[in-house]
């Protein structure tokens, strides 16, 4: 089935009810989320901490105990746990989680290892090229800094060609500058790729910078309560941050989240 055929959305999410516990502790992080993520959309979830935006990506990822999560998940059609298996979605954390004995190359192969697969779309010596680390193939993670590890994790979690790219702060352990570098980069690596991308972030230059749209979050238990598009042509550069228009658009992300917090005082 080609792309012009395929429904538009390819992450779908109904009336999402995430609970932790059971019993008179028992908390509710996410209730009554509706969301559609379409094929090669860049989405940002934002809000308060604690809201559940985490949750929710582990949801979609099927790493919650299903007993936990109720509502229905829908990757490509599939189940999120249908999805994990036939590899629809990789993850990556706010920390890359490499194996410090393996050198890039290697870490970038282990989902190959893993899955027993033999011919992947991109070789990762390709995909380390893509994330702009050709020549670092065989440095050890502890010899590369912070946005080069975590370019590590992106070429590694697109080693099996997912359809979602499942990210959750990837950059909030990362200085400002190498944060600006990173969120071009990511862009210039997305636009390459087929994949659709959620991102958990709490930086809302971030969030209008990288996404077609930002989807803002209210306090727990986590609601959808505003939807705000992005207007910006790709490809974005970096100057696009200083324009008004861009600082009107944040303005106005800012101005959706602390709704949220004014409509549970």
């Amino acid at each position: 089935m080609s792309l012009a055929t395929q429904p538009r959305e390819l992450v779908s999410l109904r009336d999402i009810c995430i609970v932790h516990g059971r019993g008179p502790t028992a908390t509710i992080a996410v209730e009554g989320l509706d969301l559609d993520i379409g094929r090669q959309e860049f989405v940002c979830i934002i809000g308060p901490s604690g809201c559940g935006k985490s949750t929710l990506l582990k949801a979609v990822a099927g790493l919650l105990p299903p007993a936990s999560v109720q509502g229905t998940v829908t990757v490509d059609g599939a189940g999120a746990d249908e999805a994990r298996k036939a590899n629809k979605f990789a993850f990556v954390f706010q920390e890359p989680t490499l194996a410090p004995w393996r050198t890039a190359l290697e870490n970038v192969r282990l989902p190959l290892e893993v899955a027993g697969r033999r011919k992947p779309h991109r070789s990762p010596e390709e995909l380390l090229d893509l994330v702009g680390l050709k020549g670092a193939e065989h440095k050890l993670p502890h010899q590369l800094s912070g946005g080069m590890k975590q370019r590590v994790a992106i070429a590694r979690a697109l080693t099996l060609q997912p359809d979602v790219l499942l990210m959750d702060e990837p950059f909030g352990a990362l200085d400002e500058l190498t944060r600006d570098r990173m969120h071009e980069e990511l862009l210039n690596i997305w636009s390459a790729t087929e994949t659709s991308v959620i991102l958990v972030t709490h930086s809302l230059i971030e969030a209008v910078f990288m996404a077609d749209r930002v989807v803002v979050m209210s306090p727990r238990p986590g609601r959808l309560t505003a939807t705000v598009g992005i207007p910006f042509d790709r490809p974005r550069a970096h100057a696009l941050k200083s324009r008004v228009d861009f600082l009107d658009k944040v303005n106005e992300v800012r101005t959706a989240l602390e709704a949220t917090h004014d409509d549970h005082r």
